[in-house]
C-alpha cells in the first residue's frame, strides 16, 4: 500500500517535531519533509512528491493562507490541511473561501488528526466539529444580525480614522468641514453600536470593513 506523503509546515520547531514523532508510528503515512516558513515549504514541494500539506497560519515570512494560493494554483492535485490556534470566524472564513480541505485547531486529538488526514486524501474535506460550529455561528450571526450599511463617506471617514489621521486631517483630506468628520463619525457609532473610535476600530477589524 502506498504510504500517505505528508509535508508539515509550522514555524513553531517543537511542533514540527511533535507531529514528526506522531506520524512516526503510522505505517501509512511518511514525512517528506518539514518547513519553518513558506519559502521553505515551496522548496520542498519542488523535489518531493506530497500528497497533502499540514499547515499553520501564522508564519515568519508569509502567511499560510499565501502558501495554500500557491499549492492550488501550482499543485492542485496536492491537498491542503490547515492546523491552526486561529478560532476567529473571520480568519476561518476565509481559508473556508481559499478551498481549504480541511480545518483543525491545535488541541485536535491525535486521532481525529489522522482521521483527518485520511478523509482528505480519499476525496473529501474534514473540518473539525469546533471550527465547524464557528462557521455555523458565524453565518447565523450574519444572517440574523447584519452588519449596517456605511454610506461610502462614512467608510471613506473610517478608513482615514483607522490611519491615525485627526479630526482635522480627515476633514482637509476630504475637503470638508471639522463638523460633518464629526457628524460621520457619530453616525457610525450610532449605526454600530458603539461609544467611542476604540469600539469603532474594534468593529472594524472585526467585519474586515477596513479591508474594503
Amino acid at each position: 500500500m502506498n504510504k500517505i506523503k505528508v509535508l508539515l509546515v509550522d514555524d513553531h520547531l517543537m511542533f514540527l517535531e511533535g507531529l514528526q514523532s506522531l506520524f512516526a508510528n503510522e505505517n501509512n503515512i511518511e514525512v517528506v519533509g518539514t518547513a519553518s516558513n513558506v519559502g521553505m515549504a515551496l522548496t520542498i514541494l519542488k523535489d518531493k512528491q506530497t500528497d497533502i500539506i499540514i499547515t499553520d497560519l501564522s508564519m515568519p515570512d508569509v502567511d499560510g493562507s499565501s502558501l495554500i494560493d500557491t499549492v492550488k494554483s501550482k499543485y492542485p492535485y496536492i491537498h491542503t490541511l490547515v492546523l491552526s490556534m486561529h478560532n476567529e470566524a473571520n480568519v476561518i472564513s476565509k481559508i473556508v473561501k481559499q478551498e481549504v480541505n480541511g480545518y483543525l485547531l491545535k488541541n485536535a486529538e491525535k486521532e481525529e488528526l489522522l482521521t483527518a488526514v485520511s478523509t482528505i486524501v480519499n476525496g473529501e474535506n474534514y473540518f473539525s466539529k469546533e471550527v465547524k460550529d464557528i462557521i455555523s455561528e458565524s453565518t447565523f450571526s450574519r444572517k440574523y444580525n447584519p452588519m449596517p450599511e456605511l454610506s461610502k463617506r462614512e467608510k471613506e471617514v473610517l478608513h482615514l480614522i483607522g490611519d491615525e489621521y485627526t479630526t482635522k486631517e480627515i476633514a482637509d483630506k476630504l475637503f470638508i468641514s471639522q463638523n460633518t468628520v464629526e457628524t460621520h463619525r457619530k453616525n457610525m457609532f450610532s449605526k454600530l453600536s458603539v461609544k467611542n473610535v476604540a469600539g469603532l476600530i474594534r468593529i472594524a477589524i472585526k467585519n474586515n470593513l477596513l479591508e474594503s
